[in-house]
């Protein structure tokens, strides 16, 4: 049954790693935050509330903006937090930059965000300090559900369906070459986030199969404003295509079922539902090839056939 109250953390707590673009270290602290406060990110250029009204897709990942304000890279983050029921919470955000970085900022060539970084194990980290460190507030939270199926998996390519248990059930498909089509469907939960979810990796696409360190490169200059340096890490970081059933060994090393880009698929979209002003309940959601910027503007075609219940 899920928890008719908002809630929070109730210990703060800092993470380090690598933003996937500049390879700058970056310190995330988690606060606990008052009910109806939602998911707040600080950097030293102000806060920012995590929206739909702020959210655009940037860069392959989900941009927060407000003005000169932006964070970047925030929907795996906010996937997690959905799938532990943190409703409020305040997320520092602050950058050490790289000697590169900061010439780029002298010369007024830097990026104009801050970025999420990646860390250990992609989410489970976070899920790990997130374990017993839940508290629920007074306060109660917004439920949303409906009364008819919305969408259409051909044009929307995400379909929200009424569904007979509380909570919500999320079903993804994805099409890679060599892989297939693959499937994946779970009811959300803390436990099956971590467990299903939490340690799979954004899937790379390129051309060609090309050594690490060049990759790396080539992912620095594609990205010039965020530093030399790069947070490329094809062993933890990033999934790369596979060429042939050789592969398969190493496609394994974290999830045996070979279906990790499916896994995937759902943290980015959960990441979006995040952005509703509720949260779902009683709700089966299928996706099916959809996207970031697809999910943002499904979403708010969308948002106003989700009611509180």
């Amino acid at each position: 049954m899920i928890n008719p109250n908002q809630s929070t953390i109730k210990n703060k707590f800092e993470l380090v790693g690598y933003e996937p673009y500049g390879g700058n270290i970056v310190k995330v602290g988690f606060y606990p935050a008052d009910s109806d406060t939602g998911i707040v990110f600080s950097t030293k250029k102000g806060s920012i509330v995590a929206s739909l009204d702020h959210a655009s897709q940037y860069k392959s990942s989900v941009l927060l903006r407000d003005g000169d304000l932006g964070v970047l890279h925030v929907e795996h983050l906010l996937a997690t937090l959905y799938a532990y029921g943190v409703d409020n919470l305040r997320v520092n955000v602050e950058r050490q930059p790289s000697k590169s970085f900061r010439l780029l900022e002298k010369i007024g060539l830097s990026s104009f965000c801050e970025v999420v970084p990646n860390f250990k194990d992609k989410t489970y980290s976070l899920c790990e300090k997130l374990d017993d460190n839940i508290e629920e507030q007074n306060s109660p939270r917004k439920l949303l559900s409906l009364g008819n199926n919305v969408g259409d998996l051909e044009r929307d390519r995400l379909i929200f369906e009424p569904y007979y248990k509380n909570g919500l059930f999320i079903e993804a498909t994805t099409d890679y070459p060599i892989l297939g089509e693959q499937t994946v469907s779970l009811m959300l939960n803390a436990e099956t986030y971590k467990r299903e979810i939490a340690k799979s990796r954004p899937y790379s696409k390129h051309a060609a199969r090309l050594p690490s360190c060049l990759m790396g490169i080539i992912a620095a200059a594609a990205n010039p404003n965020f530093g030399i340096g790069h947070g490329f890490d094809p062993e933890t970081n990033v999934l790369l295509p596979i060429y042939d059933e050789s592969d398969f060994p190493k496609m394994k090393s974290i999830y045996q079922s070979a279906d990790e880009p499916a896994r995937h698929t759902i943290m980015d979209r959960l990441g979006a539902l995040s952005l509703l002003p509720g949260r779902f309940n009683g709700v089966k959601i299928t996706a099916k090839f959809s996207g970031h910027a697809n999910d943002i503007a499904v979403l708010n075609r969308f948002r106003f056939y989700f009611v509180e219940s």
